[in-house]
């Protein structure tokens, strides 16, 4: 009967020494530092989630910059400008060429570019830029 109550009272002195125990921290990294929240703590950490909030998340640079692009840039200065297109497509094709002097007519390789920014699907805008010999031509918005 002794042997019961002593293991009754030990039960007993373990959880109640148990619920006084300071809490564990929920990381390694927050041990010996103090896990108590400031006013000025409360106050930052509701402005950063504000600011946060407020965020839009940022257009792409294609998207930001499309008004900037005129006819008859580059192609480098329009990559320069917009970023890697989402897709290309490129082609040659022989055309006749007439020299304005002799009226001699010969053949030239005339290589035209399709560059799309945007996706058809996803956002709100796609743009179509084509190029040729190496010059914007034409800017189509779909």
């Amino acid at each position: 009967m002794k042997f019961k109550s002593f293991v009754v009272a030990g039960f007993l002195a373990l959880s109640l020494t148990a619920c006084e125990a300071a809490e564990e921290p929920n990381s390694f990294s927050e041990q010996g530092s103090s896990t108590k929240v400031t006013e000025a703590d409360s106050k930052a950490a509701k402005g950063s989630e504000e600011k946060k909030a407020d965020k839009k998340p940022s257009k792409p640079k294609w998207q930001r910059n499309m008004n900037k692009v005129k006819l008859g840039m580059s192609m480098a200065r329009v990559k320069k400008l917009l970023g890697k297109p989402d897709d290309t497509d490129a082609s040659e094709t022989t055309v006749p060429d007439m020299d304005e002097e002799t009226y001699e007519v010969t053949e030239r390789t005339m290589t035209m570019d399709m560059w799309t920014y945007g996706n058809i699907l996803t956002d709100d805008s796609t743009w179509v830029l084509q190029f040729t010999d190496g010059k914007l031509d034409s800017k189509s918005r779909m």
